[in-house]
């Protein structure tokens, strides 16, 4: 029980936390990650600086200024939060592969609760200052909770923005589970299951795009087209 307190109160710690960010940075830091990860927070960050512009321009001025080829790559800021979601798979990947390298096994509910101290404390405190900074949609801060908040229409969502730390929640249970599934099989086969894994994930994509009809490229701002915009949000881009 005093290694769970203490393990607790390192999550709250803002010295140590402040000093692994900027002054002591960890042994096993990736230069190069870090910086795709500034790629995608600037492009995440410019995205949004052309998208909410699309709320104070005409509509006419707002698809011309997303003509434009030297803006419209700002307006491609999903790719930087796909640079994210890659970022995770990598770092997450290498932890895991790693302890399979050495004990032949994933100890899956150690992972669980790593994650758990390095999450829940942060996010559960942001949702608390939330219900009372925000309130619209705090009927269903249950789904934040739950880390099912993207299987609810963005429109209804609490802290609508969160969608993406869901997928994240999503990926990390999972993914010790797949990866046990694939290391513990041969080597052919696990070629096999990991082809059969990305196979899928077209298929899955390609049915929802074409049995609902969509129509491709999608446009990127609610002002353009809203209700093409929402439906393809909620039905393909922000599930897991």
């Amino acid at each position: 029980m005093n290694h769970f307190a203490q393990k607790l109160a390192q999550c709250f710690d803002l010295k140590r936390n402040w000093a692994s960010l900027w002054t002591r940075p960890a042994a096993r830091r990736y230069a190069h990650v870090d910086g795709l990860r500034a790629i995608s927070i600037l492009w995440v960050v410019a995205f949004h600086v052309v998208f909410v512009s699309g709320y104070f321009l005409p509509k006419d001025e707002f698809a011309a200024l997303k003509s434009s080829k030297f803006l419209n790559p700002l307006l491609q800021g999903h790719l930087g939060v796909d640079i994210f979601f890659v970022i995770s798979g990598f770092l997450i990947g290498h932890l895991l592969m790693s302890e399979w390298a050495k004990s032949k096994t994933i100890k899956v509910g150690r992972f669980y609760l790593r994650r758990a101290f390095r999450l829940l404390p942060a996010y559960y405190f942001a949702i608390f200052l939330a219900t009372f900074v925000l309130g619209k949609n705090s009927e269903n801060l249950w789904a934040n909770l739950l880390y099912v908040n993207n299987y609810l229409p963005v429109a209804d969502q609490f802290m609508a923005w969160t969608w993406s730390l869901a997928i994240e929640e999503q990926f990390y249970i999972f993914c010790p589970l797949l990866l046990l599934l694939v290391l513990n099989g041969g080597g052919r086969n696990r070629l096999s299951v990991l082809c059969l894994f990305l196979l899928s994930s077209f298929l899955i994509s390609f049915a929802t795009v074409y049995f609902h009809d969509f129509n491709l490229p999608a446009p990127l701002h609610p002002v353009l087209d809203q209700n093409s915009f929402f439906a393809l949000f909620d039905t393909l881009y922000d599930k897991t």
